[in-house]
């Protein structure tokens, strides 16, 4: 992937990060699945924008719930994942602060075969999800509740353990539904599966991806998360600006050469999901179906689980 800090966009970034001191600070910061929930994380990496900021960032692609255990275990310094293991992690014992929301929206398409005509007609079928507890079986279960179901007495969860295997579960017809994101929505629709449930059309904030850090190496770094979210914000800014850039990155990371696809992707992030500070009612969908199944959810805080002023600052609000 060829660094574009020289186009246009990224040196409007750079003018705008403080002058680098000394050597760039090496970190690592996981991301649990290949979606373009971190989108705003890989143009930062292959813009220069990191670099800029005066951090050279190891991204490491750690599938699933395995992307915050490697924050847990200091293999990273930061993780960009679901918001519900960050809650249950939390109520495990994890001293953990959320500084940025990659994902307020649910950019998700409930698909199922033609056989599955209407939302209802998932009673008693199959659902695939990556991780119980994890980011799509939380948005799975708040979707089927919207549509009037039991999501706890009317399906069956299977889970997959990524979001690459629920595709495969559902392109082999092994399940009657599974949550997707484009652009994978349009390879399976492509096989013959079809979206009966759209959840952007909840309008319902989320915290299907943010990026955590521990509070210890917080608290002792904070001028490295602040370059981290600053980084993000104008990473954004390049998403905006320069679209051929970010199409390129797309392709690199979700390892695609479709133009389309790629294109419908663009479109679909860069207009509907741009990054935002965090917030409590982002998380309370994941809290109740959380605290359903465990007690414990309800002694979070989730107040004292975020951070916003590193994204206020960053964004200048």
């Amino acid at each position: 992937m060829v660094v574009v800090a020289c186009s246009s966009p990224a040196q409007t970034v750079a003018s705008t990060a403080a002058p680098t001191v000394g050597p760039p600070k090496k970190i690592g910061i996981a991301y649990s699945n290949l979606i373009a929930d971190s989108l705003s994380l890989w143009v930062a990496r292959e813009s220069g924008v990191f670099a800029g900021n005066g951090l050279d960032v190891d991204l490491q692609y750690i599938a699933s719930s395995n992307a915050f255990a490697a924050l847990l275990a200091g293999q990273v310094q930061a993780s960009s994942g679901g918001g519900s293991e960050v809650i249950s992690g939390t109520a495990n014992g994890a001293d953990v602060v959320v500084v940025a929301n990659l994902m307020p929206i649910y950019p998700y398409f409930m698909e199922s075969p033609a056989t599955i005509q209407k939302p209802t007609d998932l009673k008693g079928q199959s659902i695939a999800i990556t991780n119980p507890g994890a980011t799509f079986d939380i948005a799975s279960r708040v979707a089927l509740k919207k549509v009037g179901l039991n999501p706890d007495a009317d399906v069956t969860f299977i889970k997959t353990g990524s979001v690459v295997n629920v595709q495969s579960a559902l392109m082999s017809g092994q399940v009657a539904g599974g949550l997707a994101q484009v652009p994978d929505t349009l390879k399976l629709e492509a096989a013959g599966l079809h979206p009966i449930i759209d959840m952007a059309t909840l309008n319902a904030p989320a915290s299907g991806t943010v990026v955590t850090m521990q509070r210890a190496y917080l608290d002792a770094n904070k001028d490295v998360a602040q370059k981290i979210v600053d980084s993000i914000v104008q990473a954004y800014a390049v998403e905006k600006e320069d679209k051929a850039t970010t199409v390129k990155v797309l392709k690199q990371y979700l390892k695609s050469e479709d133009d389309t696809a790629m294109g419908a992707t663009y479109d679909y992030y860069v207009a509907k999901a741009p990054p935002t500070a965090p917030k409590p009612e982002q998380f309370m969908d994941s809290f109740a179906v959380l605290a359903e199944r465990n007690a414990a959810i309800n002694s979070v805080d989730l107040s004292k689980m975020m951070d916003a002023t590193y994204f206020q600052k960053a964004s200048g609000s």
